[in-house]
């Protein structure tokens, strides 16, 4: 049998682009058959967020935590990210543009990105088109 953070990082894997919070993992576990309570849930998240494997995050206009997937190999650690504000959708933002904004940030504004913990909040174009109707 998996482990319970073996569980949760695949099920984070596989939903990199949604916004998941730790009930909806709970309630995977649960329909999964997984003797699971909210406790273990909160505590494997924690210790897969002090290993680096996910990011919790908050956005500021909500009480609640959501927790994605970290891809070593997609180096979020080097570009920023958005998030539809609609679908909750995850786009990782990893255009050549990046060095620039960060050299401009540090020359300009003496501020130093961190892009690990980086969030750009907005809609994607497909909520935009939906918001027109």
């Amino acid at each position: 049998m998996k482990k319970y953070k073996d569980i949760i990082t695949d099920y984070l894997k596989n939903h990199e682009e949604h916004r998941i919070k730790a009930i909806d993992i709970y309630n995977m576990m649960r329909e999964e058959d997984c003797n699971v309570n909210k406790t273990t849930v909160y505590r494997n998240l924690d210790k897969l967020e002090a290993e680096g494997v996910l990011k919790k995050y908050k956005l500021a206009d909500e009480n609640v935590s959501y927790y994605r997937y970290v891809d070593r190999q997609a180096h979020c650690d080097t570009h920023l990210h958005m998030q539809c504000k609609r679908c909750g959708k995850i786009f990782h933002l990893n255009c050549d543009f990046m060095d620039e904004i960060k050299h401009h940030l540090l020359a300009e504004h003496g501020f130093l990105l961190d892009c690990s913990d980086s969030l750009l909040v907005g809609y994607c174009a497909d909520c935009q088109k939906e918001m027109k109707r």
